[in-house]
């Protein structure tokens, strides 16, 4: 009969070799350890349980040390593009503070603390990379972009996302704002007054927005580059937006042709008035210069005709005296042959001397010469009568022969 030679004793003593050689395999395989450059590696005593930490490049000797190895910076990246091969997480989905849904992606990068300490403490706290990126940094993330969607909405998120992406890196970094819940009453399309629910951020008795505890600086973890891209809105929410800004530019632009309108309204009004001015102006100069020169003509007019009329005064005054002179050697003739006829007072006589002496008078008045100043009777050289001053001479030297022939009361 055959006879092994592997007895219970000899199996143990194989078996316990062999665990001995794999041990000795693992603890030669951990004996030297490298840390390369943009890492930093966490090293525990599984004894002792006490951490050291590692910052420079570099190999070390681990002995029986657990070590876990974190990036020094690292990206979270989240999207729902498949073809995003450095997404980490998914899209995250958020709800606007006008009731507008969409799915943000973006991406952050964070920066781990340079001193021992809060490094211990972020592996004390984590202690995994891992689980550093799944608790920390994704659950960092999402708060800060819940947070900034609720002050926001959907419209102000489309149009502002520099202002979108800031705030978020801003929450992310400094603690998310304290908000509170506020009723605002708007009017709806209808025309009818509606309430809404909105969010806004709480502030100090200075006016100084009020925040959480920022909970990546509390590790002393810094972020070095935040990036929001174009939010994915769920319905027709984009094309409501769109439109709507087509609308707002459609009045912005017929705001601004009433008043381009208004304007050219109040430049035509200004011209006008000034056509208006300046012609008030030149006819007020036209009137004013032919009022001086009407008021300086009637001085020359008047001038002239003072002058005419004291001529005209001049020459009648020289014709009367002239006409007296004659008249008065009429009537001494008259008186003469009066005198004569007067002791029989015969009409017949007397009508004989007037036929004598009418002669003598008209033949001494025609020997006169008028001035046409005072033969002129549009000029006004007229006698009480109306007549020429020359017809009234005549006239005079007629009546006064008469009167003294004692005929005033006949008729011729």
């Amino acid at each position: 009969m055959f006879r092994s030679n592997w007895t219970i004793g000899r199996i143990v003593k194989y078996a316990s070799a062999l665990a001995i050689g794999i041990a000795l395999v693992i603890l030669a395989f951990n004996a030297v350890k490298k840390n390369d450059e943009g890492f930093r590696q966490v090293r525990m005593n599984p004894l002792t349980g006490n951490l050291i930490v590692r910052e420079k490049a570099g190999l070390y000797i681990n002995g029986i040390y657990q070590v876990k190895t974190y990036q020094w910076e690292t990206s979270y990246t989240f999207s729902n593009d498949e073809n995003d091969k450095n997404a980490i997480g998914t899209a995250i989905k958020v709800r606007f503070n006008d009731g507008g849904l969409a799915d943000i992606s973006g991406d952050f990068r964070f920066k781990l603390p340079t001193d021992e300490y809060s490094m211990i403490r972020i592996h004390e706290t984590f202690g995994t990379p891992e689980a550093l990126m799944e608790q920390l940094y994704m659950q960092a993330v999402k708060g800060a972009v819940f947070a900034t969607s609720q002050l926001m909405s959907s419209e102000e998120a489309y149009t502002q996302k520099s202002r979108y992406s800031q705030l978020v890196s801003e929450q992310l970094q400094d603690g998310i704002f304290k908000t509170e819940e506020f009723i605002e009453y708007y009017i709806n399309d209808e025309g009818t007054q509606e309430e809404r629910k909105r969010v806004r951020i709480k502030r100090d008795p200075n006016n100084v927005p009020m925040r959480n505890e920022p909970v990546l600086r509390e590790f002393g973890i810094d972020i070095t580059q935040g990036v929001i891209r174009e939010p994915e809105y769920e319905g027709a929410i984009v094309t409501l937006i769109d439109n709507k800004r087509k609308f707002e530019v459609d009045i912005n632009v017929a705001i601004a042709d009433v008043e381009k309108a208004q304007q050219e309204k109040r430049t035509a009004i200004a011209e006008g008035n000034k056509e208006v001015t300046t012609a008030q102006y030149l006819a007020e100069k036209s009137k004013t210069k032919a009022v001086a020169e009407a008021e300086k003509n009637k001085k020359v007019n008047l001038t002239e005709a003072n002058e005419q009329l004291l001529s005209a005064q001049q020459q009648f005054a020289e014709t009367t005296s002239w006409a007296n002179g004659r008249i008065a050697l009429a009537k001494g003739e008259a008186q003469r042959r009066r005198q004569v006829l007067a002791a029989d007072n015969a009409l017949e006589k007397r009508l004989e001397a007037y036929s004598q002496i009418m002669p003598l008078v008209v033949s001494a008045w025609q020997q006169q010469t008028w001035t046409a100043t005072v033969a002129n009777t549009e000029a006004g050289m007229v006698s009480s009568n109306n007549l020429p001053l020359p017809v009234e001479s005549l006239l005079e030297l007629e009546r006064q022969v008469r009167a003294d022939l004692g005929l005033e009361k006949l008729s011729f």
